[in-house]
């Protein structure tokens, strides 16, 4: 017998089991720990630092493992051993047949470490793989994208990346990748998708980018019509053209070319200010418009820029046509409000409420409807008849928590009519606090029952682990779990729970996209948790106490900013859960000496985010002497604007001042964060 083999074999077995032994006895704590510096060192592309923190927990625990495999493969690949990396996924993928929350994302990883090897054929089959449920993540926007990006210029599987890059352009929310989507659609081959393209981007604006795709497009007869590349002068082409233009649009009315040149044409006009030649253009049409003209999409459309543009003569125009020759398009109740709230500016109380009376009697549904039921309580009160104003503001209160117009009706009843029983349930906006509560005993009980729930059910452990670092795992594990329950092998205080976790927007998406059925069978309370949940709970109310501010504040703030995402980006550059800008971040820090000096690496995870966004809003609040609506704009637009805003704005009633912001992007972020905060209050106020 040879007794050195033995014995170094002994030696090894015994230092793989003390290994094994080692890692067994690793708590949850130091399993976190390590990951979380893993992750760090990732972040800042010390990826062999991250490797270090990442081996030493792989076999740690179970549930966790695979992720972390993940994230060596990504390190190993981003280190140049893109087949090592590669080994691990193909592994990891082929040990596990069934769907599991680590799953989809390791197959687009594959997908992308194939493409980046210049393997074309296993990147293909791999983003193919790439399927999803019937509902869309926000997260997997960007894996459709890049899925879609690389098929559509594949010659055998353009159709499956077109479908790809569609979802990527309709999905609902905030989008980033949408205008990458739309341009690689138009290097498709198949007119229908630049032909969808090109019509999104009329629809959004974006002409400019719409000529470039029209002029390389269409027809030789149609280049004519095109006209310069400068916005300020497209106008002039069709004025030129004159009769010519309406013939070759006749005569070619079923092309779909055809179609979006005239449409292109009109939005030209009119935002040149060319009302009168854009008029007698679609006139002279007489009825034969091009196929697929959504005529009435585009008289709302019209019909709003002569508002902005304080043209009455052209919004009564087109909201009639609308009106009187497609009462049954979807923009009816849209058109409705416009009309009504024009006159109503203009002091024209009756035509005003005549609109808004057909809105409210045959629209409930529609986004306008709160704001139309106070606006016909203010018309009354100015009439002075005092029961209908009690009527109206009782109706609105009886509308969806955290709407605006819901708690500003219910602060009316309270001052103006002495009711409050009516509406218990609704916490007015002056009764908001500024400064931090205590733990309250509602916030108490629901982060206790939270933790029984986790102990007992290691996803959700985990998913509220992840949720703490603010890593996308915690994404994934979220839609993971939505599948679950669409399956019927969760009940539905998982989507509360969810939202609780931080992964609040997968469970809107996953109920919006799919209309979910039990979603109205649900409670109150639990349905209102799940839009206005309460994540990231021990850093809200940590610096929340530090800086004296109602924890409900910070998280209306966060919801209205983030949707309790961790890794957003605004187009402006704003980072993180509560999107602070980097420079804004490296001031407060600077100017506050309880916060650490900025780290440009940490703005995803939630402890760092909500210390730096609390201390600016706490930095707000003191500038502006408490006043939560003037801290508020600050925060959407900067505090310099809202000094001028308060010398320009004569008047000393908040709600006037929120009225007349000029920025219609802070104006409606003000509104959304007081329903917010008045929703919390109104559904956690035990205390």
């Amino acid at each position: 017998m040879n007794f050195k083999k033995v014995y170094i074999s002994t030696f090894c077995l015994t230092l793989f089991l003390i290994h094994v032994h080692a890692n067994a006895q690793i708590s949850e704590e130091e399993i976190l720990k390590k990951f979380k510096e893993g992750v760090f060192a990732q972040e800042k592309t010390d990826y062999a630092l991250a490797l270090n923190y990442f081996e030493s927990v792989k076999d740690a625990e179970p549930y966790i493992s695979p992720f972390v495999k993940l994230r060596i493969a990504q390190c190993k690949a981003e280190l140049g051993n893109i087949n090592e990396g590669i080994q691990i996924l193909e592994e990891l993928v082929s040990s596990n047949k069934e769907e599991t929350a680590w799953k989809l994302p390791a197959i687009y990883y594959l997908a992308k470490f194939y493409e980046k090897q210049g393997n074309n054929l296993l990147a293909c089959d791999y983003y193919r793989s790439v399927k999803v449920s019937p509902f869309v993540p926000w997260w997997m926007v960007t894996y459709l994208n890049d899925c879609g990006t690389f098929l559509i210029n594949t010659d055998k599987y353009q159709k499956e990346g077109s479908e790809y890059l569609q979802k990527v352009v309709n999905y609902a929310g905030y989008n980033l990748s949408r205008k990458n989507a739309l341009f690689n659609l138009c290097l498709s081959s198949e007119n229908k998708d630049k032909i969808f393209a090109i019509r999104y981007l009329l629809r959004g604006g974006y002409l400019s980018e719409a000529w470039f795709i029209l002029y390389n497009n269409v027809e030789y007869a149609f280049l004519t019509y095109i006209g310069p590349s400068n916005a300020v002068e497209k106008w002039k082409i069709f004025e030129d053209a004159g009769k010519s233009f309406i013939a070759q649009i006749r005569q070619n009315k079923e092309n779909e070319y055809s179609s979006i040149l005239y449409e292109y044409a009109l939005r030209c006009l009119i935002l040149s200010g060319k009302y009168t030649l854009a008029n007698s253009i679609f006139n002279s049409m007489d009825n034969n418009f091009p196929a697929n003209f959504d005529i009435g999409e585009f008289l709302y459309w019209a019909g709003q820029r002569a508002e902005k543009n304080k043209n009455e003569e052209q919004v009564v125009l087109y909201s009639n046509l609308l009106l009187n020759r497609f009462p049954q398009h979807k923009r009816i109740a849209d058109i409705l409000f416009l009309l009504g709230f024009w006159f109503y500016n203009k002091g024209d109380y009756e035509k005003a409420q005549d609109y808004f009376e057909k809105l409210e009697r045959n629209y409930p549904q529609s986004t306008f409807y709160s704001r139309t039921l106070y606006l016909l309580a203010s018309i009354f009160e100015k009439k002075g008849n005092k029961t209908k104003v009690k009527e109206y503001y009782l109706k609105t209160t009886q509308e969806n928590l955290g709407d605006y117009y819901v708690h500003l009706s219910a602060e009316k009843l309270r001052k103006e009519f002495h009711i409050n029983a009516t509406s218990a349930k609704i916490v007015p906006l002056k009764n908001l606090p500024v400064s931090a509560l205590q733990r309250n005993k509602h916030l108490f009980n629901n982060e206790n029952k939270t933790s029984v729930q986790t102990d007992s059910d290691t996803e959700l452990k985990w998913l509220f682990h992840f949720s703490q670092l603010g890593t996308e795992e915690k994404e994934w594990i979220g839609y993971f779990i939505c599948q679950q329950y669409q399956e019927g092998k969760r009940d539905e205080k998982i989507l509360m729970l969810l939202s609780h976790a931080g992964v609040a927007q997968i469970v809107w998406d996953y109920m919006y996209s799919l209309q979910t059925p039990g979603f109205a069978n649900i409670r109150e309370e639990s349905k209102y948790q799940i839009l206005f949940p309460l994540p990231y709970y021990e850093s809200v109310t940590t610096w929340a106490k530090k800086m004296d501010i109602d924890p409900y504040l910070i998280w209306s703030i966060m919801k209205q900013e983030s949707s309790y995402r961790t890794s957003v980006i605004s187009t402006s550059n704003a980072k993180g859960l509560l999107q602070l800008l980097p420079t804004t971040a490296e001031w407060i820090s600077k100017k506050d000496s309880r916060l650490k000096e900025t780290n440009p690496y940490l703005w995803k995870y939630p402890d760092y985010n909500i210390a730096f966004g609390s201390t600016y809003l706490r930095y707000l609040l003191d500038r502006f002497q408490g006043n939560i609506v003037y801290a508020l704009a600050g925060y959407n637009a900067g505090p310099g604007r809202v000094d001028e805003w308060k010398k320009n704005i004569k008047s000393r009633e908040i709600e006037t001042f929120i009225e007349d912001i000029p920025f219609t992007e802070t104006r409606n972020y003000v509104k959304k964060v007081l329903g917010n905060y008045s929703a919390y209050h109104s559904l956690y106020k035990e205390f």
